[in-house]
């Protein structure tokens, strides 16, 4: 992958939430590649949550450069209203705007639902519905006050499937369908546009997870 001769997306600042590796990591690659700024945000974990490491981050910016793009890292843990802010802002202050925010981010917690805890239901809805939520709030309030506006894109598997051992990611899932048709349920004058994105099984650590069990 390298910098195309027709950037589409040239002098666009997207946001890529869950960047580090799998889907996340191929939709900031694929933006870098058609022209945009890219904010690779990553809080660097395991796919349980645990372990965060800003490296994961920083590897793929470095890619980014490697194929004469332009993107910066941001590790944090993105069910956290400061964290959200921060990934925005760091668009924001880096090259005036954010036009674009993809929500990949999450975790896995399995567990059958009679033996849930609450830590492991609050932590995945945390980091998938929540962690759309705080992209969502903190971007769309920069878009409204842009000519151009932006999109807000999120990311829906698991939605409409039951899933063995994870009631606390269909659920996540669910939230974030309802909260994308809300957000998009706005009056012209606010300026963003909203999108909803519901991939299949892919080869990335979290597919081959569920491939397995």
């Amino acid at each position: 992958m390298s910098l195309g001769d027709a950037a589409h997306l040239a002098g666009k600042n997207i946001v890529v939430t869950g960047a580090g590796n799998g889907i996340g990591r191929a939709i900031a690659l694929a933006c870098a590649a058609e022209g945009a700024n890219v904010v690779v945000a990553d809080y660097g974990v395991s796919i349980d949550g645990s372990n965060p490491s800003s490296d994961v981050a920083d590897a793929v910016v470095s890619e980014i450069a490697g194929i004469g793009g332009t993107a910066i890292a941001v590790a944090g843990d993105v069910s956290e209203m400061a964290v959200g802010q921060r990934i925005v802002d760091a668009a924001v202050d880096n090259w005036g705007t954010v036009d674009g925010v993809v929500c990949v981010a999450g975790i896995v917690r399995e567990r059958m639902l009679f033996n849930m805890s609450e830590e492991e239901f609050d932590q995945v809805v945390g980091v998938h519905l929540k962690g759309h939520f705080t992209l969502y709030k903190a971007a769309s309030a920069v878009m409204r006050k842009q000519e151009t506006g932006g999109s807000l894109i999120g990311f829906t598997s698991g939605a409409f499937v039951a899933s063995t051992a994870q009631a606390n990611y269909s659920a996540a899932k669910g939230g974030i369908v309802s909260l994308t048709r809300s957000a998009a349920f706005f009056p012209e004058e606010v300026r963003h546009q909203c999108q909803l994105h519901r991939p299949g099984c892919h080869d990335t650590h979290v597919g081959e997870r569920a491939v397995r069990n």
